[in-house]
């Protein structure tokens, strides 16, 4: 479950690393998009050490082979960042997160899990980075602009088609970026699968995010600095949680994951 939650907060910001991408020369589009990359990146992995709150609100719409059938699963998130405080909010699960502690709740489950706090170790993120870069160096390398425009709202479209081994190394045939009209962030990144080719559980088709507000200095509040104290009471959970069972596994404190009623 911590593993899952991980992949949803960074999928935002899974395209932030092209620091190695050499794109075509005096292509307008690709240097768009680059400078949205680089502003992206430079947020996305320094917020830890910044005294300003990042704020996300976006759709995730996932698709899967079977999507024509199930529906197409979409859902609504909400991010706050800041140095040593991490908010998450969808209809699934809630996350709080200081420098010492995690909680994540899981509203339809009436359960809390808490963990060491790991999201905002500087050494996972640094990681995580690394990894980002290499993916992004991958997929521009086998990758072609196919198409690039403006949009009505003033911002750009670029949409870049895979090669042969391209897919075959990452199952991905294309993905999609649109541009805000400042070139701040995007309004909207589609990656789409391979049939049958998918890295991702459960036969993904596509993802896309469709972000409605994104600030780099939110002043609309910010995440919880203790949140032991909104959690715990002692050892155990109070106010609207304390119906809620609690899962403790904390390596620091607990040898051993316990489960408490």
């Amino acid at each position: 479950m911590i593993k899952r939650i991980k992949y949803i907060f960074l999928l935002p910001v899974l395209l932030a690393g092209m620091a190695g991408f050499t794109p075509p020369a005096n292509d307008p589009c690709i240097e768009q998009v680059k400078n949205v990359y680089k502003k992206v990146q430079e947020v996305s992995f320094s917020y830890m050490n910044s005294e300003k709150v990042y704020y996300m609100d976006y759709t995730v719409r996932t698709a899967t082979a079977d999507s024509a059938q199930d529906g197409i699963n979409e859902s609504e998130i909400q991010m706050l960042a800041c140095k040593k405080c991490l908010f998450v909010k969808s209809s699934q699960m809630e996350v709080y997160e200081d420098g010492d502690d995690a909680f994540v709740v899981l509203p339809d489950k009436k359960m809390v899990l808490r963990a060491d706090a790991d999201m905002l170790n500087d050494k996972r993120m640094k990681n995580s980075s690394m990894k980002v870069n290499m993916i992004q160096d991958t997929l521009f390398k086998f990758s072609s602009v196919s198409a690039c425009g403006n949009t009505l709202q003033g911002g750009k479209r670029i949409l870049l088609n895979v090669n042969e081994k391209g897919q075959e190394l990452l199952g991905i045939q294309s993905v999609l970026f649109v541009t805000n009209n400042s070139g701040e962030y995007f309004d909207k990144i589609r990656i789409n699968y391979t049939a049958g080719g998918s890295h991702l559980p459960g036969g993904v088709v596509y993802i896309e995010y469709n972000f409605k507000k994104v600030s780099y200095d939110y002043k609309g509040g910010e995440p919880y600095k203790n949140v032991s104290k909104l959690f715990m009471s002692g050892s155990e959970l109070n106010g609207k949680y304390a119906g809620y069972k609690l899962i403790d596994s904390r390596k620091k404190k607990n040898p051993e994951p316990r489960l408490k009623k």
